[in-house]
């Protein structure tokens, strides 16, 4: 599993402690694949932090000049990433009470501990791993990437001689290896369809349905073939979704 983390401290030698209290979990959890971004500054984080899901962990220090941690993650719910996981690492323990409006998942003591961090880690790991449907996709470069199955819009075989896939997602596409059949197997309790040959369709991002397309939450039009057509026009009347 690949997940990014940002942690963003005014203080170069906290924002170094942290970092390195991660790569130590990492060396100790080979199956995990962290990233770690750093940021000194609340507007230095939110100027680069650009779609939802760009960092899955957020580790902020709350007394910074200028943007404090509580209103940068208030800033990050309201117009970014409501569902980021946020933790607040501080050693002014009576900003606990304020934090509690952004809804942080958890507050750790500044400095923070390899014991404290190991466990906040885990129990973070366990609890992303048990509640979202997530796939690790290896793609052409061999760079892992993880992805929530809600996110994609769909699915299609470009090359089927190469046996080459490309998954779409609002702000990304991301191509691999792989047979359609395989994920149409794996993905068959995720509400995906097929609607025409080399293309595997989320559900629930198609907008509405013309004779011979589907209509994406994006505005792409996706083919649909007469075979397919009665079908899905039922499972868009049993997910109470307008068919034009």
């Amino acid at each position: 599993m690949k997940l990014n983390i940002a942690i963003c401290d005014d203080e170069n030698r906290i924002l170094t402690h942290t970092s390195s209290l991660i790569d130590i979990y990492q060396f100790q959890h080979l199956d995990t694949n962290l990233s770690v971004d750093c940021y000194t500054s609340g507007e230095s984080l939110l100027e680069n932090y650009t779609q939802p899901r760009q960092y899955h962990i957020l580790l902020l220090d709350i007394e910074m000049p200028g943007m404090n941690g509580i209103e940068t993650a208030r800033q990050i719910r309201n117009t970014i990433d409501r569902n980021a996981i946020i933790v607040f690492i501080s050693s002014y323990p009576e900003y606990m009470q304020e934090s509690f409006s952004v809804h942080p998942y958890f507050f750790l003591q500044k400095p923070a501990t390899q014991k404290n961090m190991n466990q906040l880690l885990d129990e973070i790991i366990d609890e992303i791993t048990n509640s979202t449907h997530m796939y690790t996709l290896i793609d052409m470069e061999d760079i892992q990437h993880t992805i929530y199955l809600n996110d994609v819009l769909y699915i299609h075989t470009y090359n089927a001689r190469k046996e080459l896939l490309s998954f779409h997602l609002p702000n990304k596409e991301l191509h691999t290896k792989g047979h359609l059949g395989e994920w149409e197997m794996k993905l068959q309790n995720y509400h995906y369809i097929s609607c025409y040959r080399g293309y595997l369709v989320n559900l629930t991002h198609i907008h509405y349905v013309t004779k011979d397309q589907l209509i994406l939450d994006n505005n792409e039009a996706i083919p649909l073939s007469r075979t397919n057509r009665k079908r899905i026009h039922q499972l868009f009347l049993d997910q109470v979704v307008t068919i034009e």
